[in-house]
């Protein structure tokens, strides 16, 4: 026997799957409620997926969308100062400015109430 047909023989059958399970909420949702997952562009794992199948044979993320929404806005509400942080190094970048801000700034300058202390608006 050749080693490919051994490979054949012992690789596990895939299941294609329509409805799964979240596994963050424990809800039931049609495939098309989790995110695509693409291969894995580096370190020790690089071209592998860690996904389920669907139906149509493309690989999903094992958390639904409304959960990973949910997970990052609450994440944001908790402490929204390494987002801040973020898209304020990719906007100097995009204009060519110098970045020279840090997270300890950015939490010293930081309202306690959480609002501008011009307008009075909540952040």
């Amino acid at each position: 026997m050749s080693i490919a047909y051994k490979k054949l023989i012992m690789a596990r059958p895939t299941n294609f799957i329509e409805f799964k399970l979240c596994k963050s909420c424990n809800r039931d949702f049609n495939y098309k409620n989790f995110r695509i997952v693409k291969p894995l562009t580096s370190g020790p794992n690089k071209d592998k997926l860690v996904a389920w199948t669907d139906i149509k044979g493309g690989k999903r993320f094992g958390k639904s969308k409304d959960c990973e929404v949910t997970r990052a806005r609450d994440r944001y509400l908790d402490n929204p100062i390494p987002q801040m942080l973020s898209n304020s190094r990719i906007r100097a970048k995009k204009n060519g400015i110098p970045h020279t801000i840090d997270s300890s700034y950015l939490e010293k300058i930081w309202p306690k109430d959480n609002k501008c202390q011009f307008l009075g608006n909540k952040f």
